[in-house]
């Protein structure tokens, strides 16, 4: 069963959170061999080949600095409001799936209000079909949180949280056992 990866710059800050294929390939593959693993699933799962086996990477660390390009613009797309929300109604706090959550416009669409991180929620079909196109204050639903647009930090963190509990177990033992309490 393949995993994702996290990646950090050589100055150990994280960048992403890429496919175990990418990370095979920047550990194992390139002929350069552009980064290390610091941290790996355990023993059960490798890849292999004919000849030969190796650790999925759980975290890996860059060997040369990448300038990490200015500011990346997420727009507020259900999948990125979702993640921002931890997958949680924010007017009945019920757990949401890609499936089942919603975007609802705090101010309606239908009113003025733009399609902003700060004006956009998960919502689950029953509260959005309940508050329709109507003000928070005429239905008496409020979300929990207020919207706002994620930092880069916000949104990586959040990315581990709701990943697989395979990755998230893993990933909070390396971290651990590396010293990166700020990302536990």
């Amino acid at each position: 069963m393949p995993f994702r990866c996290i990646k950090l710059n050589s100055s150990w800050e994280p960048i992403e959170i890429i496919s175990w294929w990418k990370a095979c390939n920047l550990v194992y593959f390139d002929e350069h061999k552009k980064a290390d693993v610091l941290w790996s699933y355990p023993e059960e799962h490798k890849l292999r080949a004919q000849y030969e086996a190796w650790s999925y990477p759980a975290i890996i660390v860059l060997k040369q600095y990448s300038k990490r390009k200015s500011k990346k613009v997420v727009s507020p797309g259900l999948k990125a409001i979702l993640v921002r929300d931890l997958y949680t109604c924010q007017y009945c706090g019920s757990s949401l799936t890609n499936s089942t959550g919603t975007r609802d416009h705090v101010i309606p669409e239908s009113k003025g209000g733009p399609g902003t991180w700060e004006n956009l929620v998960a919502a689950c079909k029953h509260c959005q079909a309940k508050k329709a196109d109507k003000f928070c204050k005429d239905v008496n639903m409020f979300p929990k949180r207020k919207p706002e647009e994620p930092h880069f930090s916000d949104r990586f963190l959040n990315a581990i949280k709701i990943s697989s509990s395979t990755e998230r177990m893993c990933w909070k033992k390396g971290f651990k056992h590396l010293g990166l309490t700020y990302l536990s």
